[in-house]
């Protein structure tokens, strides 16, 4: 299964969205608004192996209830071969309390969050079986270029021909180095690089000339891909800054 949508059904017993009784790949699925009597309302997987990758499992109910795992995924088989692999995903209730993976729903293959992936219309489930919703992504979705170039392709998918459920361009600016959205739909919303910080600047010492000072601060960068920087001192008239410049070789 690759860039198709499953929502708005009912199960009595398992499996609300997905009874999953083979080998099975789901690439770039959105799973939502699902309801299973007992387990599974996302998906339900019965003595046999999945694969999930760039996609999303959220806003299911199993049992009566949103917040477990089974709410999500259940496997009935906990153990090998069965174990499924679950990668580059946003799965509601796959993290406990203490941020431990939940290990009964499969094995944790990276990249995998329980973050709400903001929709721009949850499934009402108290409206099932229905075919309202709008399981597109909005533009703060943490869902946004979080998948996997390369688990798209190794599924079999062309990143430069495929079409999202919308039939637009699966990867959006991928000639421009592009990365895929999580779930069925691709938004076209660019990544935001923000700059990275120094907070928790201090010094100490004599603000005279000649005399030493000492500074410190905390590199903070809100994206993750910086991980360098260095000290550029300067010195002014006043405090304001008025005539700044900078002081040769002091970088550090």
């Amino acid at each position: 299964f690759a860039n198709v949508v499953v929502s708005g059904n009912t199960a009595a017993n398992q499996g609300g969205g997905v009874f999953n009784a083979g080998t099975s790949n789901f690439t770039n699925v959105t799973i939502s608004g699902n309801s299973a009597g007992a387990n599974g309302g996302g998906i339900y997987s019965h003595n046999a192996y999945f694969k999930l990758a760039n996609s999303i499992v959220w806003n299911n109910r199993a049992g009566g209830g949103t917040e477990t795992a089974s709410a999500s995924i259940y496997n009935y088989t906990n153990s090998y071969p069965y174990n499924p692999s679950i990668s580059y995903s946003a799965v509601a209730n796959s993290f406990d309390d203490s941020d431990n993976w939940v290990g009964t729903i499969g094995v944790n293959d990276g990249n995998n969050m329980d973050a709400d992936p903001l929709f721009e219309e949850d499934v009402d489930l108290t409206d099932l079986p229905t075919i309202h919703g709008n399981l597109r992504l909005t533009e703060t979705s943490k869902a946004v270029n979080a998948g996997s170039n390369v688990a798209y392709t190794t599924a079999g998918g062309k990143l430069a021909d495929d079409l999202d459920l919308d039939g637009n361009t699966r990867v959006y600016n991928h000639s421009l180095g592009g990365i895929i959205d999580l779930g069925a739909y691709e938004s076209e919303f660019g990544v935001i690089n923000r700059a990275p910080e120094a907070i928790d600047v201090s010094f100490t010492g004599t603000l005279n000339v000649r005399l030493m000072l000492t500074g410190s601060y905390t590199f903070d960068d809100p994206d993750g891909d910086e991980d360098k920087s260095t000290f550029k001192w300067y010195r002014s008239d006043d405090a304001a800054g008025t005539n700044k410049t900078a002081i040769d070789g002091a970088i550090a």
